[in-house]
């Protein structure tokens, strides 16, 4: 079981405005590849943030499982969705 009081606390809540803006990122990135624009395919960020690319996409994944916890701990505690 976790801690309630380290859920609430500011460190937890950085860690959550952090994953949510990095999430919204993704979605926003996945929402413009469908209408033909990926921002990591535009040709600025091929020809300076290449080698980014990749670690981008990993943090973004990462922060895309760690909001599906954090929303699956939220639900667990019976609290309103």
């Amino acid at each position: 079981m976790y801690n309630d009081k380290m859920m609430h606390s500011p460190a937890m809540k950085a860690v959550g405005t952090a994953i949510w803006i990095i999430v919204a990122i993704g979605a926003i990135n996945w929402g413009l590849d469908a209408l033909g624009y990926n921002i990591f395919n535009m040709p600025f960020v091929q020809m300076n943030l290449a080698q980014f690319v990749y670690p981008f996409k990993l943090i973004i994944g990462a922060a895309g499982l760690l909001s599906l916890i954090m929303f699956t701990m939220h639900c667990m505690r019976g609290c309103t969705c």
